[in-house]
């Protein structure tokens, strides 16, 4: 219940407020009844910087970055149990463990605190620190922020990627995973990189997706998703891996365009289908970037006759 409060409150006197046994901490329902409330959205928590750098709570990267205040906007209209214990936990950890979000949450789980989340692979750490110009993640990526430094490590030292590369079946679950893990993990990082100048290490991490994700193209969402892999596998000095990633997914294109094609003719509105078409069109395009930067002529011919057979279908 909004109270209309002009500042936030600090988490430590919301949460004795919404747990006190007073009824004039309480609120009387339509049935009569008293129940316990929040009176605003907006929370903050004071943080001590030479608490945070004492205790190494934040990578060296950051630690320029670390705010006096962390103050966030709950989104729900109402809190659970468990949100109460994550509030719970945030009053009391004093930045002695770090805190981790699966990045597979859906976002109402992170109670507003999204512009904290550090992304470091499949999970976000919690870090009060603020994004730089550099430490900040493009529009529309899973986290605000990103440890470069961290993704880099843990793709390459930390993580398993078990046997998805040669696999005789694998279900659908399985290989949607892999395609958004060449996407978010493999491609962001690798891009990444880039971004910051380190084409040894993009080409690394491209090159560890080669050797770990699948041969086999699933499904159209593969094409696109692996765009960012071979432009780094192009740039780092890899062109023939780069090139057989791109000749599979074009074969898939390919192989699958007139297919759809003829299903969207005989079945209008077909959303699936027109959907591939246009992810389909989106690749050849990226693909045509990368092939013109890295002077593929032959594979840049393949690449613009496939763009004109999609762009015809789909008129």
């Amino acid at each position: 219940m909004d109270r209309q409060l002009n500042e936030a409150v600090d988490i430590q006197q919301l949460l004795q407020f919404v747990t006190s046994d007073d009824p004039d901490y309480k609120v009387q329902l339509n049935s009569g009844n008293l129940e316990n409330y929040f009176p605003t959205k907006k929370v903050k928590l004071a943080i001590n910087k030479a608490e945070i750098l004492k205790k190494n709570a934040v990578p060296a990267y950051f630690q320029n970055a670390v705010v006096s205040t962390m103050e966030w906007e709950i989104p729900a209209d109402h809190l659970s149990r468990s949100d109460l214990t994550l509030l719970s936990l945030l009053e009391n950890n004093h930045w002695d463990r770090p805190i981790y979000f699966s990045n597979m949450l859906p976002s109402d789980i992170k109670l507003g605190l999204d512009k904290y989340l550090v992304n470091e692979g499949f999970a976000s750490r919690l870090m009060p620190v603020a994004a730089t110009s550099e430490q900040q993640a493009p529009a529309g990526e899973m986290a605000a922020l990103v440890n470069v430094e961290a993704l880099y490590d843990n793709i390459m030292h930390k993580y398993n990627w078990g046997n998805t590369k040669n696999a005789k079946y694998l279900d659908t679950d399985s290989f949607r995973f892999s395609s958004m893990y060449a996407r978010d993990i493999f491609g962001k990082t690798a891009r990444l990189l880039l971004e910051k100048g380190q084409l040894k290490q993009a080409g690394e991490v491209a090159k560890k997706a080669y050797d770990q994700l699948p041969d086999r193209v699933y499904a159209m969402s593969d094409a696109i998703n692996y765009v960012d892999i071979i432009d780094s596998l192009y740039r780092s000095g890899q062109g023939y891996l780069a090139g057989n990633v791109v000749d599979r997914n074009l074969d898939y294109v390919s192989q699958n365009m007139e297919y759809l094609h003829q299903l969207v003719l005989d079945k209008k509105n077909l959303g699936f289908e027109w959907n591939d078409m246009q992810l389909a069109l989106d690749s050849v395009d990226r693909y045509r970037d990368i092939l013109l930067e890295a002077n593929d002529t032959k594979r840049l011919a393949r690449v613009e006759g496939l763009r004109n057979s999609i762009s015809n279908g789909m008129v």
